[in-house]
């Protein structure tokens, strides 16, 4: 290596561009990549459904309570007009169609809770299997992916031969231990098919809320019509507005982004390329580890400059 001047500054400069570009060539962005690239799913996988599940149930909780509240008072069900003066009559007609969708709330959210279970256990081996493989990535590529920015920030502000003799390279020489990636990469692409159990478990949740949605304004408005002999007479109580309301919200709730998302992870995850991170991995090692020699040994001859000795003969001596 050519000792610009015999400064160790200028001999550290020139093995960190070094560094940077074997890295470069290497193709070791691959590699930081692939790990953003599964905390970006490990995040998606934690979430899953569940916010959108709690909110749908508690959605129906809130329309089984005004069914309930219909129930104790009958009268509220007539609204006002002709129909008022048969608020008895027409109130037990309601009621009696009520408690059919009151049956299919309750079983819609039984199905939902079901959904959650199913949906829950598949995923919850994927988090912890991608946890404990992803630790074992981070360490065996923490290291050596990190490897030009601790060289930078080893050396950053020191510019004398005394300063730099002040580095200790023993942490930059343990970043070449990396460590195996194969297998927990491998691990991980084995638990594409817990995501599409997952997935598959809320299919069903969601065609059962879609079931529901569609369903019940049918549902609601045949309950709330006027029986015979006031059928000619049109109401529209408040109540009724109320629940129609509400499952017009229900139909907002929207699985399909997060099927699609998971989806996506079982295609990310089964088509990890071993080799496509392993290869750049290889690569970069053989180079940076002649050059933190190099950095060692700069460190060396700055360590003998200091004791007095010249800058410029104990770099040579060293690099040879």
């Amino acid at each position: 290596m050519d000792l610009p001047g015999g400064n160790p500054a200028d001999a550290i400069k020139a093995i960190q561009k070094e560094m940077q570009d074997a890295f470069d060539e290497a193709g070791m962005n691959k590699v930081e990549e692939l790990t953003d690239m599964l905390d970006e799913l490990l995040d998606t996988v934690k979430k899953g459904p569940g916010s959108l599940i709690d909110s749908a149930k508690g959605q129906f909780e809130d329309m089984k309570n005004k069914l309930e509240n219909a129930a104790k008072d009958p009268a509220s069900l007539a609204g006002g007009g002709a129909v008022a003066m048969c608020a008895s009559y027409y109130a037990n007609s309601v009621m009696s169609k009520l408690k059919a969708i009151s049956g299919d709330v309750q079983n819609t959210v039984t199905g939902l809770t079901d959904t959650a279970g199913a949906s829950a256990e598949p995923l919850k081996k994927v988090v912890d299997g991608m946890e404990s493989a992803m630790g074992q990535i981070e360490a065996a590529i923490k290291g050596l992916a990190k490897l030009p920015k601790q060289v930078t920030q080893e050396f950053q502000g020191k510019d004398s031969p005394d300063d730099i003799a002040q580095v200790d390279t023993a942490n930059l020489k343990k970043a070449l231990d990396s460590g195996d990636v194969g297998q927990p990469l491998d691990t991980i692409k084995g638990l594409g098919s817990f995501i599409s159990e997952a997935v598959e478990a809320i299919k069903k949740g969601m065609a059962a809320l879609m079931d529901f949605v569609q369903a019940a304004p049918d549902q609601i408005k045949d309950a709330f019509a006027s029986p015979m002999p006031l059928c000619c007479f049109s109401v529209t109580p408040q109540p009724m507005k109320d629940l129609l309301d509400m499952v017009e919200n229900l139909a907002k709730i929207d699985f399909g982004p997060i099927i699609d998302t998971l989806n996506k992870a079982v295609e990310s995850i089964t088509g990890l390329d071993v080799e496509a991170v392993k290869a750049p991995m290889a690569a970069f090692k053989e180079k940076a580890g002649g050059l933190v020699d190099k950095l060692d040994k700069t460190v060396q001859a700055a360590k003998m400059a200091s004791g007095g000795g010249a800058v410029g003969g104990a770099l040579k001596g060293l690099m040879g």
